[in-house]
């Protein structure tokens, strides 16, 4: 599970801009939102918040702070093979050449690990791996560039048990352009301590295509009794009157059809001929389970596109009322949603455009001083958290042709 993450230099962030998952001492849905994890040795607990959301006008950076997430957990994993190959950097409009720097804290079976990192196009300028198995952060690994010899040099931990021959074939396969534990990722040692960080990293994070082909997905989906089972319990739940879904071999093409129920008995329709919205929900539908079943950090942008505001409630309920490990960043922008009774200000975050340099600013609604019993909703509606557009007169004129 995560519990922080900040960037700097990064899009539209400037200055370095943190979000935190750790809860308050607040108690509204304890049992639903706040995952206690333990540490192995210390019995140290620290409280978790499972589900954050992100507000804020469009183009304030909502997406770029989840652009940003699953940009540190690429660079983590995903090894380059070319020490000619560029780096993905994007950095804030202004400081082009600069560093972008980025921070991640993270628990795997109780154990903190805090990983930092500095880049730009050509390299990875230092990177840092700290942790406490033993209950004291002690490092993992550290590397910085050598620009004399345009080689990262690396050093690892005692707590992390390398041999001479491993830790040597890590380091000569560590490129300027990737981390150390991508490097890793990319070879074959004997090295359980960084096996069990990767193994976390590769089955952790869930990042939805924008433009994911759900006939695939659904296809996936209908070869697994238990996750078809569950999806069809969402249909049915949400009164879509569907009672089915299959895949059919018409020809050398597979094809996904919607059986609905109705008074008189069923028909069938294909894929193509249902709603966005019907889509939209079975697909959204379709990775909760998968997302629940793995405990997964789900990041998911626009949740509520193309939903009824009845069945994104629905989505974010079915997501609590599982007990699971797995954690969800959203950004939306139906405002009802604060007024929900699971709604917690310490989940609450928005994105806020600065005037002067137009870097975008990051900031939780429990760093307000609002009253207990005062309204989330009703206080971001009156403008008392700002992250919203400033929407001038909507008289505009156009001169008409047929005039």
């Amino acid at each position: 599970m995560i519990q922080d993450f900040s960037v700097e230099n990064f899009l539209s962030f400037d200055s370095r801009q943190e979000i935190s998952f750790e809860a308050s001492s607040d108690k509204t849905s304890e049992e639903s939102l706040i995952v206690k994890v333990k540490h192995p040795k210390t019995n140290l607990e620290t409280r978790l918040l499972r589900m954050s959301v992100i507000y804020g006008a469009n183009a304030s950076g909502k997406t770029n702070l989840l652009y940003a997430i699953a940009d540190v957990w690429d660079k983590l994993y995903t090894p380059h093979f070319s020490k000619d190959e560029k780096i993905v950097y994007r950095p804030f409009a202004i400081r082009d050449g600069e560093n972008t720097k980025m921070e991640l804290s993270f628990f795997i079976d109780g154990v903190k690990y805090t990983y930092k990192i500095e880049y730009n196009s050509s390299e990875i300028v230092c990177e840092l791996l700290e942790f406490n198995p033993n209950g004291v952060l002690s490092m993992f690994y550290e590397r910085r560039h050598n620009y004399t010899t345009n080689l990262p040099e690396i050093i690892f931990g005692k707590n992390v048990s390398l041999d001479s021959k491993t830790s040597q074939a890590i380091v000569t396969n560590t490129l300027p352009n990737h981390s150390v534990l991508s490097a890793y990722n990319k070879i074959s040692v004997d090295a359980p301590a960084f096996e069990k960080v990767v193994k976390y990293i590769r089955q952790s994070i869930f990042v939805p295509q924008k433009k994911q082909n759900i006939i695939n997905l659904l296809r996936e989906t209908l070869s697994q009794p238990d996750r078809k089972s569950f999806l069809l319990q969402a249909v049915k739940e949400a009164d879509f009157n569907i009672c089915d879904i299959v895949s059919r071999q018409i020809e050398k093409d597979t094809k996904i059809e919607f059986t609905h129920s109705y008074s008189k008995g069923y028909f069938i329709m294909p894929i193509e001929s249902e709603s966005s919205g019907t889509l939209s929900f079975v697909e959204k539908m379709d990775m909760l389970y998968e997302v629940i079943n793995e405990g997964r950090f789900m990041i998911i942008d626009e949740l509520d596109d193309s939903l009824h505001y009845d069945l994104l409630v629905f989505f974010l309920q079915t997501f609590l009322s599982n007990d699971s490990s797995a954690q969800m960043l959203f950004t939306v922008h139906d405002q009802l949603i604060l007024s929900e009774d699971f709604m917690r200000r310490d989940m609450v975050w928005f994105t806020e455009k600065d005037k002067e340099s137009s870097s975008t600013e990051l900031f939780s609604a429990d760093d307000f001083n609002l009253h207990k019993n005062a309204s989330i909703f009703n206080a971001y509606k009156l403008g008392k958290f700002g992250a919203r557009p400033s929407v001038g007169s909507p008289f505009l004129t156009v001169k008409s042709k047929l005039l």
